[in-house]
């Protein structure tokens, strides 16, 4: 038990008890008169030599595997903002709503339609909410929209998930944490700001600063970082799909605003997260070289299914 936090390859543990138990065997049977000698010389048993035989090649197995084989940790978190570290759909409402007013826009937004858009950029949240209005007017709106956001975001922020600050706390003494989202300039800062935690993350990026994709800006960070396995958790299928094309593992904030019908690791609530690590998983299919990256990253134990992933889809 000892030993199996400290493993640097899988089989180590095994091959640990083998060593020790041969070990004691080698000293056990040279205290006793042997069953079965060698003819070479009769003060040596045959179970003795095994013992021993066993011990040397135990030693050379462990170095082995420590050298060949080893464990691929996580060194980084990459987070997601909205439904995956707090919900400020009820905070940003209204902002929208008011700058709809501002250019006689007839319509009025409520807590869901808001929420039916998070995760989105601010071009594809145009696009769906203001689709009958001037490409022109939709610009500025969307601007004046932000503007509202940050301002109301800043003074009454979003409403964290529970226990956020203490489960950030607690993988900040084991990975660097980040944030990639979809937002605009400020929102980022807003909720470093309101939470108090900025202390925790080593940096973060977002389309409104660099225009890019999510996957792109995954994919920034973790350059910028010297990252080589970060692990991207976040709430939709869209999320999912930017880890994969950024080829970091992904985790599902099942309990945000998003559904993923495949097979993926999920997290059912914020604080779950640090227990994926030593837990074990089965999975009815075969899943993708990145998810069970991902799974062996985090130090999960996995089983699965003979059944391509692929297959179960097609």
């Amino acid at each position: 038990l000892t030993f199996r936090d400290k493993k640097k390859a899988h089989g180590q543990v095994f091959f640990s008890y083998i060593l020790w138990y041969s070990f004691g065997r080698f000293f056990l049977e040279g205290m006793r008169q042997p069953e079965y000698v060698l003819h070479i010389n009769e003060n040596i048993g045959v179970s003795q030599l095994l013992a021993a035989i066993l011990v040397i090649v135990c030693v050379f197995v462990i170095i082995y595997l420590g050298k060949n084989k080893k464990i691929v940790h996580a060194d980084g978190i990459i987070f997601d903002l909205d439904g995956t570290m707090w919900d400020a759909t009820e905070t940003i409402t209204e902002p929208w709503n008011a700058a709809a007013r501002e250019y006689n826009i007839e319509t009025h937004f409520c807590q869901k339609d808001i929420m039916s858009v998070m995760g989105l950029t601010i071009d594809e949240i145009g696009e769906k909410l203001f689709s009958n209005v001037p490409e022109d007017t939709r610009k500025k709106l969307l601007k004046r929209a932000t503007v509202l956001e940050a301002e109301v975001l800043e003074k009454h922020g979003g409403k964290l998930y529970p226990k956020l600050s203490e489960t950030l706390g607690e993988l900040a003494l084991k990975y660097r944490l980040f944030i990639v989202s979809n937002c605009e300039d400020g929102y980022i800062e807003c909720f470093l700001k309101c939470s108090g935690l900025g202390r925790l993350f080593s940096d973060y990026e977002y389309i409104g600063r660099t225009g890019l994709q999510k996957s792109e800006n995954i994919k920034l960070v973790a350059e910028r970082n010297g990252l080589k396995n970060a692990v991207y958790v976040g709430d939709t299928k869209k999320d999912m799909l930017s880890a994969k094309a950024a080829g970091t593992g992904f985790i599902h904030a099942a309990y945000g605003f998003g559904k993923i019908d495949e097979s993926v690791i999920r997290a059912e609530s914020f604080e779950q997260i640090p227990k994926l690590k030593g837990c074990q998983a089965h999975t009815s299919v075969m899943l993708s070289s990145v998810d069970i990256k991902t799974f062996k990253k985090l130090g999960v134990q996995l089983t699965s299914e003979a059944v391509n992933e692929r297959q179960l889809l097609s």
